[in-house]
């Protein structure tokens, strides 16, 4: 089993040449629950490009200033994120979307 994470992370503004990645799946899908802590509205995409240019946000997911919305990762995958403006932040806490070394089916 993949260890959980919990962690703050500074979210620049969009457009910026370094986005933030908030979190990449390693080997299985992961779960991953994303909280605006930041006063302003925060852009999330799975490409780097999409949240990168700021003439490009028709491919992203917008997450109001205190919102929280639960993202589901593919083995490999990441998740960025940008700001609609300064001081942008968010919270994750990432975990196995579903624990493959047990048995939670069986009966």
């Amino acid at each position: 089993m993949q260890p959980s994470k919990v962690e703050t992370i500074a979210v620049p503004q969009i457009g910026s040449k370094n986005p933030a990645r908030l979190f990449q799946a390693a080997k299985i899908p992961m779960r991953v629950l994303i909280r605006n802590t930041g006063g302003v509205l925060i852009f999330i995409a799975h490409d780097v490009g999409d949240v990168g240019n700021i003439n490009s946000i028709g491919a992203t997911y917008a997450l109001p200033g205190g919102a929280s919305d639960v993202f589901v990762l593919a083995p490999g995958q990441s998740i960025f994120a940008a700001a609609n403006g300064g001081n942008g932040q968010a919270a994750i806490a990432a975990s196995e979307a579903v624990p493959v070394d047990k048995h939670w089916m069986e009966s």
